[in-house]
């Protein structure tokens, strides 16, 4: 059993209590995330789980006691803009924090990411700003044996604070009940969206690939699927955990969107920028390998890129990730950078990734612009978090998945190269598709 009661009677007496306050204390992990996330219904669309393979751990924020939700993606588009940041150094300045416990990192921090930066022109994105970044409230993070809780207190309410604490940590007494979770996902009806709109942008990139104007674009295939029952967060969390997948789920008002395959981006710890950069595939049963792209051209326009725009040289390494069955063979560009603010808008020069959305960049954005110029949301954006320190992890969200009530819009990507014929592009995304939708078997 946890020892709750010392930390509901913790005794602040002798703490100054500014306005903002971190409290930090560590629990033992009798109970699970989802669990966890079912305690705080109440707090549906101010939610999210962070689940990634390179850390180990699971994230779970509830309730957006902070917020940066700004319609427009400026943030990833302009190197030089730093609204985010900037607010986010303010709030650290005012903030007190209290470690009951002693915590093994540092998890205080913005969780969010940055969209396409169309989300109000898309039916599925409309409840999502195009930069959504929040503070938690209660943060809790799973890792190993033991949960990690961060609270913050904005404390702008005439509350007195030992009210406001017992209010706020009332969970604990919560912990050890029964709760109910939503039954698991189950598909009632499958639906294309606008089959006839891709399958011509199919005939219509392969003809720009033939004419050697595009070398390689990545289309959007939509379905929509209809459950049952209405699905909810903590029932999301408890199905894929028991599929044991890595995931990301954010809730934003009456949606939430599920990304089931984070592929780190952006990995900025103590000084040290990495980025990643998906070129090529391996398949560990028959050792094929696919390059996507004339990959030294395109590895040298980034390192050219990101050393004039911090004045260091960056090194170039390949690194693997195993993601299923399949490994990712990943570019890393490294190099030290002091600056954290400069470090983290490395997400400008990263996005949008040519592996993503095509290449050359500038007549695969005419393609779209011309052709499908819809809200993509997070889908292939950068999702993830920065902490008090100013470390810093993002990933690139593939596999995507938007939910409201009983209805989940499923995005999958259809990637045209070179020599590829309509049909065996058609039967491809086929596959996709039934692959994605096996997730929801029991």
């Amino acid at each position: 059993m946890n020892d709750y009661q010392r930390i509901i009677d913790y005794d602040f007496s002798d703490t100054v209590l500014d306005d903002k306050l971190v409290v930090k204390f560590k629990l033992k992990k009798t109970f699970t995330e989802d669990q966890f996330i079912s305690l705080f219904s109440p707090k549906k669309g101010e939610r999210f789980i962070i689940r990634t393979p390179d850390t180990k751990s699971s994230i779970i924020g509830i309730g957006y006691e902070a917020t940066w939700l700004l319609d427009s993606n400026d943030f990833l588009t302009s190197f030089d803009n730093s609204s985010v940041l900037s607010g986010f150094e303010e709030l650290k300045a005012q903030v007190t924090f209290l470690e009951i416990d002693e915590h093994d990192s540092e998890y205080f921090g913005i969780y969010g990411g940055v969209s396409d930066g169309k989300n109000k022109n898309s039916q599925e994105w409309v409840d999502f700003s195009d930069t959504s970044f929040v503070v938690p409230g209660i943060l809790a993070v799973f890792k190993d044996e033991d949960v990690y809780i961060t609270m913050f207190f904005n404390m702008k309410e005439e509350k007195e604070f030992a009210e406001l604490w017992s209010e706020r940590i009332s969970f604990l007494n919560k912990l050890e009940d029964e709760n109910e979770i939503s039954s698991e996902p189950q598909i009632n009806v499958v639906r294309e969206i606008y089959p006839e709109l891709w399958q011509e942008n199919i005939r219509k990139a392969l003809l720009q690939i033939e004419k050697e104007e595009l070398k390689r674009i990545v289309l959007s295939r939509k379905n929509l699927i209809l459950l049952e029952n209405n699905t909810s967060l903590g029932a999301i969390t408890k199905y894929l955990l028991s599929k044991n997948r890595y995931f990301i789920a954010f809730e934003s008002k009456k949606s939430l969107f599920i990304t089931t395959n984070p592929l780190i981006s952006l990995n900025y710890t103590d000084n040290d920028l990495k980025a990643h950069l998906y070129l090529k595939k391996e398949n560990l049963f028959n050792n094929d390998y696919l390059v996507m792209f004339d990959e030294e051209e395109l590895l040298n326009e980034y390192k050219e890129n990101f050393e004039s725009h911090y004045h260091t040289d960056f090194k170039v390494y390949d690194d693997k990730t195993l993601m299923g069955k399949k490994l990712d063979v990943f570019s890393v560009l490294n190099s030290k950078v002091e600056d954290s603010q400069q470090a983290i808008k490395a997400l400008s020069l990263l996005y949008p990734m040519p592996i993503i959305k095509g290449y050359p960049e500038n007549v695969a954005k005419k393609f779209f612009d011309e052709n499908y110029n819809v809200g993509y949301g997070f889908w292939y954006s950068p999702f993830g978090y920065i902490t008090n320190d100013l470390n810093a992890k993002f990933y690139t969200c593939g596999n995507m998945m938007v939910a409201q009530n009983n209805m989940i819009t499923l995005f999958t990507s259809i990637l045209l190269s070179k020599d590829e014929k309509y049909d065996e592009v058609i039967e491809k995304s086929n596959k996709i598709v039934s692959s994605s939708l096996k997730l929801f078997d029991h």
